[in-house]
């Protein structure tokens, strides 16, 4: 690596709580709810600054996708997810960027499109 760490890159986070991440929404499918957002300089700041009363788990950082089009390439996600048919969550103020959907995907669109991905949380993934 060039000795930068994903929490100082700006670009796509993918987060989900550990509960989703536990109980998947469709298993069948390896899909569950993930929160796909932007950062356009620190993302374990723009992810630790959610961790307040509105969450009632710390998030799991799963993905770094690394842009400097942070704007641009999170509305190409959610078009790309809206046109996927990967549903939104309904709520009002919990956000409109949740997406019942999978790494998989998520992974294959970030490669698709060029972009560095950074995997800050293996250790998750492999011990579920």
């Amino acid at each position: 690596g060039d000795g930068r760490h994903a929490r100082d890159l700006p670009g796509i986070y993918v987060y989900t709580l550990p509960h989703y991440w536990r109980h998947k929404v469709d298993p069948d499918n390896d899909q569950t709810y993930l929160k796909v957002g932007k950062s356009a300089s620190d993302v374990f700041a723009r992810v630790n600054g959610q961790r307040t009363t509105a969450l009632p788990e710390d998030p799991w950082l799963l993905r770094v996708y690394e842009t400097s089009d942070a704007t641009g390439v999170e509305r190409r996600f959610h078009a790309m997810l809206d046109a996927a048919d990967h549903k939104r969550t309904a709520s009002k103020k919990g956000g409109r960027e949740w997406f019942l959907t999978s790494l998989r995907i998520l992974d294959w669109y970030a490669a698709d499109q060029g972009l560095t991905i950074h995997r800050p949380n293996d250790l998750i993934e492999s011990n579920t």
